[in-house]
């Protein structure tokens, strides 16, 4: 992958302005970069942080997730602590993959 792509993954790259919806590659990096900083979310969650940074739609971001997890990036798993049948967190492989392109980047 060239530098321009790895910075993308990352939200590096992410020129967006606050009446323009993010790309699906933005929303990737946008739900991403949330479950590895905030840890597992419920869809609620989810969607109260990734509106504060640009996504605009509660159901493309529904379906943004529910492809990550068919890809095995993000699993879910049951929280009856949050009173929500699931919550949403990214699973080793991802987290592996953010680390190894992270560490290409800084060299």
């Amino acid at each position: 992958m060239v530098a321009s792509q790895l910075r993308t993954l990352f939200g590096f790259a992410a020129s967006q302005t606050a009446d323009k919806a993010p790309s699906k590659i933005g929303v990737i990096t946008i739900l991403c970069n949330l479950l590895k900083r905030e840890g597992a979310l419920t869809s609620d969650e989810c969607w109260s942080k990734a509106q504060s940074e640009g996504v605009k739609s509660k159901t493309h971001m529904k379906q943004i997730l529910k492809c990550l997890r068919k890809n095995g990036l993000v699993h879910t798993r049951p929280d009856e602590s949050k009173g929500k049948p699931f919550v949403y967190e990214l699973t080793p492989k991802k987290l592996q993959r953010m680390a190894k392109f992270a560490d290409k980047l800084g060299n």
